[in-house]
């Protein structure tokens, strides 16, 4: 699903929303900004297992809890950071 400011989501959907596992690449005005999430998703939101990339800037993999980032701690900061 591409959204109209080129948004993009590949992976499993239920009831119409994300859930199972999949990618979306979020597209924000700034490319240093870009977002990408490869993962699990419950009800919309990522939850379990999942690795969020932002923009070259850095990186957390691991937990994920209704959409927040279960240990903050863990965030990488590598400008080098890619999306899998």
């Amino acid at each position: 699903m591409t959204w109209p400011d080129g948004s993009q989501y590949e992976g499993d959907w239920r009831e119409g929303v994300r859930h199972g596992t999949g990618k979306m690449k979020w597209q924000d005005a700034d490319p240093h900004q870009n977002r990408c999430y490869n993962g699990d998703w419950d009800t919309g939101l990522q939850d379990g297992q999942g690795l969020m990339v932002w923009g070259g800037r850095g990186s957390y993999q691991g937990q994920w809890k209704k959409g927040e980032i279960v240990n903050p701690d863990e965030i990488l900061r590598d400008p080098t950071a890619k999306a899998r």
